[in-house]
């Protein structure tokens, strides 16, 4: 399935067909492979809004491009992992909300990697909880103001033992 992110497109200014024809280019498949054609309509746009570069021979995706889809592809993994560990599978993958939270989170500055530990450190500390538990949701941990004190909850939970003159750091 794939995973369509309508407000990448509207940011993008971009129609579905033109962000099938992308998915395409970039994965190298052929007309025959899938159900849609590339229409060469969607091709001059997209090379006109300098998302594709092309010659006679080989289409291509350009820097911009991959940047754009690429943050849609970690958003995409950052909610499947929270589905994952939550085991909360009916979460939306395509939720404009889900996405905005994440997506502003990564536009802070922060990792895939710094998001999945929040989601990890929250979860084993509330999923337990009867009261704390219906908080485990995407605008929960990745709203802004709550966010910063649940990184720094992250953060707290490493600590470093000097071992001779080595420093170790260790999760506690």
């Amino acid at each position: 399935m794939i995973n369509i992110d309508l407000k990448l497109l509207k940011k993008l200014n971009i129609n579905i067909n033109e962000y099938l024809t992308i998915l395409k280019i970039n994965a190298h498949i052929n007309d025959s492979d899938i159900p849609f054609i590339i229409n060469p309509e969607s091709l001059n746009t997209l090379e006109q809004k300098e998302y594709i570069k092309s010659n006679d021979q080989s289409i291509s995706l350009t820097s911009k491009a991959m940047k754009h889809f690429k943050l849609a592809d970690k958003i995409t993994n950052i909610i499947d992992y929270f589905k994952e560990i939550t085991g909360k599978t009916k979460i939306s993958s395509i939720s404009i909300s889900n996405r905005k939270y994440i997506k502003d989170r990564l536009d802070q500055g922060y990792t895939e990697e710094d998001l999945k530990k929040v989601v990890d450190i929250k979860y084993n500390e509330w999923k337990n909880d009867n009261v704390m538990k219906q908080y485990i949701r995407i605008e929960t941990l990745f709203n802004q103001e709550k966010f910063q004190k649940y990184i720094g909850e992250v953060e707290s939970n490493i600590t470093t033992e000097k071992v001779g003159s080595n420093i170790n750091v260790k999760r506690i």
